[in-house]
């Protein structure tokens, strides 16, 4: 089976008839599936999960006040930015995304809280989670 991703654009003509018509040729038994790439959501996105907030605190503490300064902030908030924050914005990105696929590719879920501190004081963070054995079920 071969999935294609529609991005939700205007088309010419509707999934089934493209999925119809692809299917009408010999592809040595594979066949055409059709899905809508889901919305974006923030909780996909790891920079709206905590880097932008990072930098963006910076940012508001000492104002810039013109194009220069601007650019210059959010440099210097880049350059401070610690590793320990990026990877903690990474597990929650991974999170987020466990708790996609555990609700079936759908937004009803809440943002996990994994109680990063909490673990940091007793080590390193992990540089990732398993991911949920529902996996399995979206790719066969």
């Amino acid at each position: 089976m071969v999935k294609v991703q529609l991005d939700n654009c205007r088309v010419h003509c509707s999934p089934a008839e493209f999925e119809e018509t692809a299917n009408k040729f010999d592809m040595n038994g594979l066949t055409i599936q059709s899905y809508f790439q889901p919305s974006n959501s923030p909780d996909t996105n790891v920079l709206d999960l905590g880097v932008f907030n990072v930098i963006q605190t910076k940012y508001y503490s000492d104002p810039p006040r013109n194009f220069g300064e601007i650019v210059e902030t959010v440099q210097r908030a880049y350059e401070d930015l610690e590793p320990e924050k990026i990877n903690q914005c990474f597990l929650s990105w991974q999170g987020c995304l466990d708790e996609i696929l555990d609700c079936d590719g759908g937004n009803t879920y809440s943002i996990p809280h994994m109680n990063k501190a909490k673990i940091q004081k007793h080590g390193p963070l992990p540089a990732g989670i398993p991911v949920l054995a529902k996996v399995d079920k979206w790719f066969n």
